[in-house]
């Protein structure tokens, strides 16, 4: 019933990229593809351009720093853009965009895609993707942006896999994350602009299951070693499947 309505929502266009509109229509022409942008497809479980009024009802804000804004898109006249204010050395800082449809659909291995801008580098580990459980001592798979590098990680195993590239500021740049959920020998993958990479042979998932899917910014009280200035992240044309996706998808 569940992978039901979600395909639903996606078919109907509820999160659909509208074909109509030209990247050059974009708030942000410097920085836009220059394409048409694509339609979403049946088959994603979810599809998510921000083009509404508002978010859909799919997500959950847990911050007040998370808004539309209809200045930057990397497709359409609008994007995701989240902030972090200072967070001190020592301190954590959540900022972010979280959903639990589609984790809930138990896909072995699913797929994320989304267009990521940021304003700055971190100075410390900064997660940007999360795929966490909800309940317990939680733990999560997720996406870093590290000082030189972006990284894999997942939390269950300690193991990480990095990029040793920093990603690039002021720009879009598309990101491909494929999780392979597994108790014992799953696997993580990083593709897009970033040099693509896996971690493979390690834990994915655990007890409870990993449940919600998030985008935004994160800081750890236990790797926050400097105060970390400001950050702005934008996201956009966000697209999680149960199939291999692509930056042009």
């Amino acid at each position: 019933m569940m992978r039901w309505w979600v395909l639903l929502v996606c078919g109907c266009g509820r999160f659909g990229f509208d074909a109509s509109i030209d990247a050059r229509g974009s708030g942000d022409d410097a920085a836009s593809d220059a394409v048409t942008a694509a339609a979403c497809k049946a088959s994603y479980e979810l599809c998510d351009d921000f083009e509404a009024t508002a978010f859909d009802s799919v997500w959950t804000l847990d911050s007040p720093n998370i808004s539309l804004d209809t200045t930057i898109a990397h497709r359409g006249g609008q994007s995701m853009h989240v902030f972090s204010d200072l967070v001190a050395a020592g301190k954590p800082g959540e900022f972010s965009l979280d959903e639990t449809a589609t984790l809930a659909l138990n896909d072995p291995t699913f797929y994320v895609r989304t267009y990521v801008r940021l304003g700055a580098l971190p100075l410390d580990n900064m997660r940007l993707i999360k795929a966490a459980q909800i309940s317990g001592a939680p733990r999560e798979d997720g996406v870093y942006i590290n000082p030189g590098e972006m990284t894999v990680f997942s939390q269950f195993s300690g193991a990480s896999q990095s990029t040793n590239e920093n990603p690039p500021t002021d720009t879009w740049f598309c990101v491909l994350w494929t999780v392979h959920r597994s108790t014992t020998s799953g696997s993580l993958a990083l593709a897009g602009d970033p040099p693509a990479l896996t971690l493979p042979n390690t834990q994915t998932d655990g007890a409870p299951p990993i449940s919600i899917l998030g985008f935004g910014i994160e800081f750890s009280a236990t790797t926050q070693m400097v105060d970390q200035p400001r950050i702005d992240v934008w996201i956009d044309d966000v697209i999680v499947a149960n199939t291999p996706i692509t930056c042009a998808d």
